[in-house]
């Protein structure tokens, strides 16, 4: 495996330069080639952060979608709790009751 190339000004001010035109930080790694760490690592380091007022719309959004398609909870049919091994063990050893 290859190591990736070090990352110069030049990645620090596209990024820099990138993030001032609202471009998230996927599209950001996209664009530059770059993984999405190496970027979040980057805008860290200029102190760079996320538009909250545009993405907590699209994350409230996401968050209610993803409770629509939640399993209902709890899962199993049955109200009974799970009995873990340790018990089922210690009941073996002392013959259940």
């Amino acid at each position: 495996m290859t190591r990736p190339a070090p990352v110069t000004k030049a990645d620090y001010d596209r990024v820099a330069e990138l993030h001032a035109q609202g471009i998230s930080g996927n599209a950001i790694a996209t664009e530059t080639g770059r993984s999405g760490r190496t970027i979040s690592r980057i805008a860290a380091e200029l102190v760079l952060s996320a538009d909250r007022a545009r993405t907590r719309p699209l994350l409230r959004r996401r968050s209610q979608t993803l409770a629509r398609s939640a399993p209902a909870w709890p899962m199993r049919s049955s109200t009974t709790p799970p009995v873990c091994s340790c018990t089922l063990t210690e009941e073996l050893l002392r013959g259940s009751d």
